[in-house]
């Protein structure tokens, strides 16, 4: 009974390095995966260019030997046990390009061999395992980015300019109808002090005009009162010279009885 379920009964990984530039290193891997498996006996065949016209050899030394001698577009390594299903390793180069390929039913074979050549390929190739090659200087990307650049430079230069002209103008109104509130109030306290002044003198008027015809009032009255005492007076006196005049002509008209 197997220890691992189904899923992961079979040991399969991989791994690719892009800008790849040591051959040698290929087979210095290739050699150590062979003994670390171990894959033993070990079944070897190397291919090249076989996209195009394949070329095949079954040593590594005969594999090394005819890149020596020939330029080659691809190189395929391939590397089993006895029993190709239990551990099989596989090196793919192609120009820059290298990736590693392991797989097999026997976990501690197969992973042995994997592991021991990654860490060669790695080793070469640094800590990290995937790098990007850089991209060739793209000048019309650069110009276009130039000139983005001093468009939205311009454009805000555009809106400093604006809102600065803005606040000044901002600024301006502000004094004005600060001016013109100010003469506005004024000429408003103007117009209320005139106001009240008018008042003021019209009362003032009225109070004079009611003062001097109360006076006069006053001495028409006096004038009257006076004329009508005088009056009395001398009907009293009339009165008085009637009554004399009547008793003298009584007192005389008995003496003549």
């Amino acid at each position: 009974m197997s220890a691992y379920p189904l899923a992961v009964e079979r040991f399969e990984l991989s791994e690719r390095w892009c800008g790849w530039k040591g051959v040698d290193v290929i087979f210095i891997a290739a050699r150590a995966a062979i003994e670390a498996g171990p894959l033993d006996p070990p079944i070897c065949e190397v291919v090249f260019d076989e996209e195009y016209d394949p070329f095949t050899v079954d040593t590594l030394e005969e594999a090394r030997e005819h890149l020596r001698r020939t330029r080659v577009r691809s190189m395929d390594i391939i590397l089993s046990h006895i029993d190709e299903d239990e551990a099989r390793l596989t090196l793919h180069y192609s120009g820059d390009r290298l990736q590693l390929n392991g797989y097999g039913s026997d976990w501690p074979r197969a992973r042995g061999a994997y592991d021991a050549a990654q860490a060669q390929l790695a080793g070469h190739f640094g800590i990290t395992t995937f790098k990007l090659p850089k991209l060739p200087r793209d000048t019309v990307a650069e110009t276009r980015k130039h000139i983005v650049i001093e468009e939205l430079e311009a454009a805000l230069e555009n809106v400093d300019s604006s809102v600065e002209n803005d606040c000044r103008r901002g600024r301006g109104k502000i004094v004005r109808n600060g001016d013109d509130e100010m003469s506005n109030s004024m000429a408003e306290r103007t117009k209320a002090d005139r106001q009240a002044a008018a008042k003021k003198g019209a009362a003032t008027r009225q109070r004079k005009a009611a003062e001097k015809s109360g006076a006069d009032t006053k001495q028409s009255a006096k004038a009257t009162g006076n004329a009508a005492i005088s009056t009395a007076k001398s009907l009293g006196e009339t009165v008085k010279q009637g009554v004399k005049s009547l008793a003298t002509r009584v007192g005389a008209a008995r003496k003549r009885r």
